[in-house]
């Protein structure tokens, strides 16, 4: 019989924790389910641990990636050789509660309005109720530039999927190694996906440092030209349905400044320009803004004036959302 829900899971060196996250879903009140671990090159006896619940437990599958390396290609192999007719995405260190799956399920039965519906988690450290820290999904009426600003609203796990309208969605991002859930998220609500927030039920979300993971890269030049190709797919998007807004453009003039400040920081004087003079051309500053920016990256290049700078800010004031944006010291829009 063909499974209602399919689960996949992305996973590098976290066997213990895998397995934590499949037994979370074999204690699961709903029984119909199937899951997809994926793994992306382990060295650490992944593959075995998942094998080994696999033998106890034929609902849940042990694949190894075959394409290019990431958490993204792991997602799309899962999705790709998923059942089910509705899909969840968990990461491999976060778990279920109990009465998740039967709950999201029973809140979805009859909703053929919504094409995904979105539930919050409660967070924890190393075991579940060792910390009170609920998180409740923010209300807004404008949740792509929620996730823009790096104020992300709700995780990978949040959303279940009706899987006709998942299948209408590109892939993930194979080459995206950080933002992969904003963009996927962000190309879901811009391309008309419909979606309802709901009190619960939740699932469980580990914070912190849980060893290695599909998602840790180094944060350095190879992740830049991955979110510029992320922020040039989103103005498109935006171009093509029409669906710029104040804010929106606000937004995304300062995702130009952050991604030129981070070429910049790295030594590439050019590329930073590159980037701020392709927010020009979209049309997200004005000319005005456009040559304050060029004259602060340009000023900004040099090792003692980037720590002066830094300096200066943390005496003004507290830092402000995201440790990746920089300081706000160019005027933007908004």
């Amino acid at each position: 019989m063909t499974p209602l829900v399919s689960i996949v899971i992305p996973n590098k060196n976290r066997a213990d924790l895998v397995v934590e996250a499949l037994e979370s879903l074999r204690a699961q009140t709903f029984p119909d389910w199937e899951a997809l671990v994926v793994d992306d090159g382990s060295t650490d006896g992944s593959v075995a641990a998942v094998e080994a619940v696999s033998r106890q437990d034929p609902r849940v599958q042990s694949h190894r990636r075959q394409g290019e390396p990431g958490g993204n290609t792991c997602r799309n192999e899962g999705w790709k050789g998923s059942r089910g007719n509705w899909l969840m995405f968990l990461d491999s260190d976060d778990l279920l509660s109990p009465a998740c799956l039967e709950g999201r399920l029973r809140t979805m039965e009859g909703r053929d309005d919504l094409d995904f519906g979105v539930f919050p988690h409660n967070r924890f450290l190393k075991q579940p109720g060792d910390s009170d820290l609920p998180f409740q999904i923010p209300r807004s009426d404008d949740y792509v530039s929620n996730f823009l600003a790096f104020d992300t609203p709700w995780q990978t796990c949040g959303p279940i999927w009706r899987r006709s309208a998942l299948d209408r969605l590109e892939p993930w991002d194979p080459g995206l190694k950080k933002c992969q859930d904003l963009d996927f998220h962000i190309r879901a609500i811009l391309f008309g996906l419909r979606f309802e927030i709901f009190p619960g039920p939740r699932f469980l979300c580990r914070e912190g440092d849980s060893g290695s993971s599909v998602c840790r890269v180094p944060h350095g030049p190879d992740t830049f030209e991955p979110r510029e190709r992320m922020l040039g797919r989103t103005c498109e998007l935006l171009d093509r349905t029409g669906q710029w807004t104040a804010r929106r453009r606000s937004v995304i003039a300062r995702l130009h400044f952050i991604l030129a400040d981070l070429w910049a920081s790295h030594g590439y004087r050019d590329r930073a320009r590159k980037v701020w003079d392709t927010a020009r051309a979209r049309r997200v500053i004005s000319r005005q803004f456009h040559l304050e920016g060029c004259i602060f990256l340009a000023v900004y290049g040099t090792p003692l004036a980037r720590r002066t700078i830094r300096f200066l800010e943390l005496i003004a004031r507290p830092y402000e959302t995201s440790h990746e944006v920089p300081f706000q010291l160019v005027r933007l829009p908004g």
